[in-house]
């Protein structure tokens, strides 16, 4: 069958090869004549390919015209091919997200050279209409800026529309927010997960893992990730080196063990309380034969939500909730992080040694979660200086 093969592709039946037949001629950036095929037994498979490379051509060639190529089209070859690898899956993931959701229902199907300052603007209003936190849209007006400052250099256009536009103003945090554990409760935890069946098997079979998180401040997913090579018994420390996420694969969500932590500052040592130590101990009797600390029957990682779980489960059973729905005591197991900070706070320590236990970037994070907690120090600080007058 005659054709012609040039920059916008031709689809053809090759008799002698029994199938379809796409082929496309280009010239790159760089001058180079460049061709590609495809073939296939259908003839829709074969036009989808060749689509797909011509959508692909001109989001990555600066000399063809860019002007049918989609924000969302741009976006999406940018993850995949750029992204994916640079990102960390986690940060990727994310990253997905609010363009999914938060940028690609404005401004996904416009011709991202047809963009201007106002869509921009009104997406960072509508999102704001939305009462979203000034984090979310914050990430959306980041990621779609991130998004034109490629296109820019890729075409070598020198027009932004992010430039100038105007973010809402970030809500101060409400410190009342952050929970603590009351003496009471603690004891009531404690004695919970002590609890055994008539033939002496523990109700809760990992339930150790709430005074560990109490008494060492670590996140959850550090705890997940821990393994027992990182924990010092002779010396009482634990090495915190990495972390577990859940990420999206395929449509469902799996979990990863990252090498890494949340923050560069999150890679550290942190002592063993009296506490933590027993709990440990006691853990070992369960997962031992296992490489992670809090492991599956089955020697597999334990997911986040398990964890959440059998924390509700606790404070039902203990009396601090009612039940399930009782939203205002079903409180996340941040808050046992919370409750050591506060201890560490109550018992006189500095807010940067507090900051490197807990693993915070900045002392200024530190600072502004535990707000109420510092003044209260401060407080008792002056108080204990009146002993002096006498």
């Amino acid at each position: 069958m005659a054709r012609k093969s040039n920059r916008s592709g031709s689809v053809f039946f090759s008799e002698s090869e029994n199938r379809w037949r796409a082929e496309i001629h280009w010239v790159d950036k760089n001058g180079r004549s460049n061709f590609k095929k495809f073939s296939g037994k259908k003839k829709q498979v074969v036009v989808n390919k060749l689509e797909e490379f011509k959508r692909s051509l001109l989001i990555s060639e600066g000399n063809l015209s860019n002007s049918d190529v989609t924000f969302k089209e741009f976006s999406d070859d940018y993850m995949k091919t750029n992204a994916a690898f640079s990102l960390k899956p986690s940060s990727f993931m994310r990253k997905e997200t609010t363009l999914n959701n938060q940028v690609y229902p404005f401004i996904g199907n416009i011709p991202i050279e047809k963009i201007e300052y106002q869509d921009v603007q009104n997406m960072i209003d509508e999102l704001n209409k939305k009462n979203l936190s000034y984090s979310t849209i914050k990430k959306a007006y980041t990621a779609t800026n991130e998004m034109f400052k490629i296109f820019r250099v890729r075409t070598k256009k020198y027009i932004n529309p992010c430039e100038g536009i105007v973010l809402p103003t970030a809500k101060k945090k409400d410190i009342s927010n952050v929970k603590i554990l009351s003496p009471e409760q603690k004891n009531l935890i404690n004695n919970e997960i002590l609890r055994t069946y008539k033939n002496g098997k523990p109700v809760y079979r990992l339930g150790r893992f709430i005074p560990v998180l109490m008494y060492t401040g670590m996140r959850m997913g550090e705890l997940l990730a821990l393994e027992w090579k990182d924990v010092d018994f002779d010396n009482r420390t634990i090495t915190i080196n990495k972390n577990v996420v859940s990420i999206k694969d395929n449509g469902s969500y799996k979990l990863l063990k990252q090498s890494d932590t949340k923050t560069y500052s999150g890679s550290r040592i942190i002592p063993i309380t009296q506490v933590a130590y027993d709990n440990l101990l006691a853990l070992r009797e369960v997962t031992g034969e296992y490489a992670t600390v809090l492991a599956t029957e089955k020697g597999t990682l334990v997911s986040p939500r398990s964890i959440n779980k059998t924390f509700h489960r606790v404070l039902i059973n203990c009396g601090i909730a009612q039940n399930k729905d009782d939203k205002e005591h079903l409180c996340g197991v941040h808050i046992l992080r919370h409750t050591f900070a506060s201890m560490l706070f109550e018992n006189g320590c500095d807010v940067k040694v507090v900051s490197e236990i807990l693993g915070h970037s900045d002392t200024k994070i530190t600072e502004n979660i535990y707000i109420h907690l510092l003044q209260k120090q401060k407080v008792k600080a002056i108080q204990d200086i009146d002993k002096y007058s006498n």
